[in-house]
């Protein structure tokens, strides 16, 4: 049987192959006889092209006037997105800041086109009243306040504003100082962290072109803080730049290049020495923030205890004589939460004696405005810890040493 079925397929061999051949030629055929077409048609065109060269001229017009409307409309929907996208959000960059979104931006640029409108307590209180609460260095406070005339002044004559690197330990009060300079000068203040560009990758530079475009649309003008700078402007001269670090900064460089009437950019690091020599060569006033002197100390320390510990303390206090309270402590059966001070601590308006203050000024050399908050934030929370609920001499100096060790400790570890 399979014998005879070998022999079948050798006998009709030759038939499979001239079908074959015949399909092979059919194709060629139809190819030959489809590019032929094409020739002939494009032969036609042509000679119909040279005869009637007015409707060729017509047809192309039609066809860039149809391309041209198609990108026209890309970019404008682009340009439309980026123009809402402005006024309605803010970048994502943008951590905090004082410009205010849709539908309540129409109303601030309503009160530009009336003049006349009646003077408001900002706009009559002077820049040395504006920073008399800072505690600092007499010598850097006048620097501020010059900065400040002079971007006041660059503001009200539409003169470029100068940029500006502020630098030292952190917790020197460079943040705040930012913000009264947007509040003195007039314009809108916008707070971002160089920690926020690197997790961003390569998207960074498309969020940086988008903060600098929403900020060129502010009618007031922005104040640019960007804290930490270190962190995506350092030295590229470094070698440890990825990409995307290295194509962040240029886009920084782009868009700071030139005199700038739209936003003036502030700068802050505790590591100045860290940064790009173009990024340094963009700052036009450097400003180092030390930390507090004597003086200083002295004046932060009293004000601390008084906000953080005092003023609570009298709060509390009458929160817990108030109608309300009392009967929450019959109906609970708890005694108030009443707190008190050491009387050799204070004087009798509550107020740290002159000769604790000193002590407490000797101690907390080399601390920050912060670290010196954070204690009085302390001196509040170990009051919970006893069980008269007083701040005493041994508790209030038990707490200023855990800080002065704990301030060595971070010392030894940077």
């Amino acid at each position: 049987m399979a014998i005879a079925k070998a022999e079948a397929d050798r006998a009709n061999e030759d038939i499979h192959l001239r079908r074959l051949r015949a399909e092979s030629e059919q194709r060629r055929k139809r190819n030959i006889a489809a590019i032929n077409a094409i020739f002939t048609h494009l032969s036609t065109s042509l000679s119909n092209a040279v005869r009637q060269p007015k409707e060729v001229l017509t047809f192309v017009g039609y066809v860039c006037l149809l391309v041209s409307s198609i990108f026209f409309a890309r970019e404008t929907s682009k340009l439309i997105r980026s123009i809402i996208e402005s006024f309605i959000g803010r970048p994502q960059l943008v951590r905090e800041t004082t410009r205010q979104s849709m539908p309540w931006s129409l109303l601030a640029y309503a009160k530009l086109l009336f003049p006349w409108k009646r003077k408001s307590k900002r706009d009559t209180k002077s820049i040395e009243d504006t920073f008399s609460d800072l505690i600092l260095p007499q010598e850097l406070k006048s620097r501020i306040v010059e900065l400040a005339h002079s971007a006041k002044n660059a503001n009200k004559h539409e003169a470029p504003y100068r940029h500006v690197l502020l630098h030292g330990a952190p917790g020197t009060g460079k943040t705040l100082v930012a913000k009264k300079l947007a509040d003195v000068i007039g314009i809108d203040y916008a707070l971002m962290s160089g920690g926020d560009v690197s997790p961003l990758g390569a998207d960074a530079v498309t969020q940086i072109h988008s903060l600098f475009a929403w900020a060129k649309t502010s009618q007031r003008g922005v104040l640019l803080f960007i804290d930490e700078a270190e962190c995506f402007l350092g030295s590229r001269d470094s070698g440890m730049m990825t990409s995307a670090a290295h194509n962040a900064l240029n886009a920084l460089l782009y868009n700071t290049g030139g005199d700038r009437r739209d936003f003036m950019l502030v700068l802050a690091t505790n590591r100045a020495e860290d940064l790009d020599s173009a990024v340094l060569d963009r700052c036009d006033e450097s400003i180092f923030f030390p930390l507090p002197n004597a003086e200083c100390r002295k004046n932060l320390i009293s004000l601390y205890f008084d906000l953080h510990f005092r003023k609570f303390m009298e709060t509390n206090n009458l929160r817990a004589s108030t109608l309300k309270s009392r009967i929450a402590q019959y109906v609970t059966s708890q005694t108030p939460l009443l707190l008190s001070i050491d009387s050799d601590l204070v004087e009798e308006d509550k107020r740290l004696k002159e000769a604790v203050l000193s002590s407490v000024v000797k101690d907390t050399e080399g601390f920050s405005g912060r670290a010196i908050a954070k204690m009085a934030i302390a001196w509040q929370s170990a009051v919970y810890g006893t069980d008269n609920r007083e701040l005493d001499k041994d508790t209030f100096f038990l707490v200023l040493k855990n800080h002065k060790n704990s301030a060595r400790q971070r010392e030894e570890w940077s």
